[in-house]
């Protein structure tokens, strides 16, 4: 998933120039204690708000798992396609397995077909909508943000060799490893910055390639969230037929 920027090529003079080029900032998420009073405050493994008329989702005939609720008044960087955002919250369809929960492959899917991203660009009217399912299948926990400057792999649509010229890359780099002398996306629930990039699961063909990556979920363990063993969830937006829409992909080893 990309962030299409409208920078020309660089030729950074060292590895200090290369990551302020590069850099992005973004609000990670860090995760810890119990949820706050605040219903509609941040967390990670529950969705506690929705407006009145709405109802919990569902996908063939079962309830979607409450994944996380982001409360965007609280995050110190707000992305510019999120601008108009104050609150969103994710599900995701799943089911209880023999080893823990299986989880819905969301590729090729759109918003409301086995996930849902919904956005509010008001936190006023949001009412409490109870989980209707078992709650110990996760153990929901608070967010607070930190506002980090974020770094791209090395490769990929939007990533670092579509900013620098890739010789520049390459005679800074010489013999080291670009995660080793640059850096990498953080590995966090977070809102902006660069997507993580795991193995070798990057399809350079997939449509959500031309979406303005927008948020990242992030697998935690503490909070029982196990996404495909370790797996992270990348959103974007991108406009069609004149409407912002949701994309999704997940990236697992």
């Amino acid at each position: 998933m990309s962030d299409l920027s409208s920078r020309s090529t660089k030729i950074p003079a060292s590895l200090e120039e290369l990551r302020a080029l590069v850099a992005r900032p973004a609000s990670a998420a860090r995760i810890g204690g119990e949820p706050s009073g605040d219903p509609r405050a941040s967390c990670l493994g529950l969705v506690r708000v929705a407006r009145p008329d709405e109802v919990w989702p569902t996908f063939e005939g079962q309830p979607m798992l409450g994944v996380a609720q982001l409360n965007l008044r609280e995050v110190p960087f707000v992305p510019p396609d999120l601008s108009d955002v104050a609150l969103l919250t994710f599900f995701l369809a799943a089911q209880k397995g023999e080893d823990g929960l299986e989880y819905f492959f969301p590729e090729g899917k759109r918003n409301g077909e086995g996930w849902l991203l919904r956005a509010y660009d008001s936190l006023e009217g949001l009412a409490a909508i109870p989980a209707p399912y078992d709650p110990g299948w996760l153990a929901p926990r608070g967010i607070t943000w930190e506002r980090i400057e974020d770094l791209p792999d090395e490769w990929g649509e939007g990533g670092a060799h579509d900013l620098i010229d890739f010789a520049a890359i390459e005679e800074l780099l010489g013999e080291d490893d670009w995660n080793d002398a640059v850096g990498r996306p953080a590995d966090a629930t977070k809102l902006g910055g660069w997507p993580s990039v795991i193995g070798d699961d990057y399809d350079e063909e997939s449509p959500t390639r031309k979406a303005t990556f927008c948020l990242q979920i992030d697998s935690d363990l503490e909070v029982g969230l196990d996404l495909w063993d370790g797996g992270v969830i990348h959103i974007g937006s991108i406009v069609r037929a004149g409407r912002k829409t949701w994309v999704i992909e997940s990236q697992r080893e």
